[in-house]
């Protein structure tokens, strides 16, 4: 049963990971031919982290009192509607409330599947910690990424919107088949009322966030994931216009996204070993940031394209091996009945951090170009990190 867990997980992640990967060499390209500007695409994001920032803890409390299963078929409806939303919207608005949809169906999985796969391992006898889950994950990913990005660059050439149909196609295979193959033996449903369900989720969000607060690790991780979040939003919603100065097809596109994620995929393969040469999985994290700092703002230091691509990879290095460092460093230190809540609260910080970066990065970047936006947030993320580690560490 450990085995089938670790299969169902895999394997589920893979297959969600791919239909959303469909898009992500051509996102930024398509909402620009829809008319908006570099600021506007930033704000149909914002509108995503703003519901995340909503959503996030009352989700994950949903999926620790209702369990883990309903709260990821709940994921799967609403990712294959705002998928699908993304096919017929036209507007700015109606971009928004695509990605509304698709940030609640983020909530009800981001801590509810790991802590599926987390706790019903448990359930059957697995004591060891969770490095080479989240190692695995990472890679499978990553892996199901390039493939998911490619295919996405080749239909967009025919047309950009039907990557989108596509998404929500696999999407609502997706949701089948969570609803028809996931178990969930170690759960035990309470018969609630609505006003005790209510009681119950104010209940476990109220001692998540305490928890979070109090733990040194949990409050380390919320610091360092949340200013990643804001600093790297220049690299997520402009590697597009930066690198398509050099590329003349929205093709080109999904072979850099090959590129880079086959490089991301090195960076979470190297994890174990790189983690076992740093005391304490802390000092690898605070390492992995400045690398991500000096990266970012080093790529735009370089006009000829060799030169900048290069250095990019080893920014996408970086965030293959920071992942899963922290995803296990963070469930290793979190108690099983809160789980899922307290990993949705790590991610809040994430919401925050790139909410804020998404309009920051998106003004600065309409104001004074790309280079100067990504030098200045790649050397607030490595001054910040030398703070937060130096003041914050466990």
């Amino acid at each position: 049963m450990i085995s089938q867990t670790l299969y169902w997980y895999l394997g589920m992640r893979g297959l969600a990971n791919f239909a959303m990967s469909l898009h992500f060499a051509i996102y930024t390209t398509f909402l620009l031919s829809r008319g908006l500007n570099l600021f506007e695409a930033n704000l149909v994001n914002l509108v995503f982290y703003a519901t995340l920032f909503v959503f996030e803890l009352p989700t994950g409390a949903f999926a620790d009192v209702f369990g883990r299963k309903t709260s990821v078929v709940i994921s799967g409806v609403f990712n294959t509607a705002g998928t699908l939303a993304y096919f017929f919207a036209k507007s700015f608005w109606g971009f928004a409330a695509a990605e509304s949809l698709l940030a609640v169906g983020s909530t009800f999985l981001s801590g509810a599947f790991a802590a599926w796969a987390v706790d019903r391992m448990r359930h059957f006898g697995h004591d060891g910690n969770t490095k080479n889950l989240f190692i695995k994950e990472q890679q499978v990913v990553v892996g199901v990424s390039i493939a998911g990005g490619l295919l996405g660059s080749l239909i967009a050439t025919k047309s950009l919107s039907l990557t989108w149909l596509t998404s929500s196609a696999v999407f609502l295979f997706w949701t089948a088949l969570a609803f028809l193959g996931l178990r969930e033996e170690y759960f035990k449903r309470q018969k609630l009322s609505f006003r005790a369900g209510f009681a119950a989720l104010k209940q476990t969000t109220r001692a998540s966030i305490e928890f979070g607060i109090r733990h040194r690790t949990v409050r380390f991780i919320l610091l360092i994931g949340g200013l990643q979040y804001l600093c790297l939003m220049p690299g997520n919603m402009q590697w597009q216009p930066w690198f398509g100065q050099f590329f003349h097809s929205v093709s080109s596109n999904g072979w850099l996204w090959v590129g880079m994620s086959a490089v991301i995929l090195a960076g979470s393969s190297a994890a174990k070993t790189i983690l076992s040469r740093f005391a304490g999985e802390d000092r690898a994290l605070f390492y992995t940031q400045m690398l991500l700092g000096i990266s970012l703002a080093g790529t735009v230091a370089f006009k000829a394209l060799p030169l900048s691509l290069a250095v990019f990879m080893v920014h996408e290095f970086g965030r293959g091996l920071f992942k899963p460092i922290k995803d296990a460093y963070l469930n290793d230190q979190l108690p099983a009945k809160e789980r899922a809540t307290v990993v949705s609260f790590e991610a809040i910080s994430h919401h925050l951090g790139g909410g804020l970066g998404l309009v920051l990065s998106g003004w600065t970047a309409l104001a004074f170009g790309i280079p100067a936006t990504w030098l200045v947030f790649g050397l607030v993320l490595s001054f910040g990190s030398a703070a937060i580690y130096r003041f914050s560490r466990p």
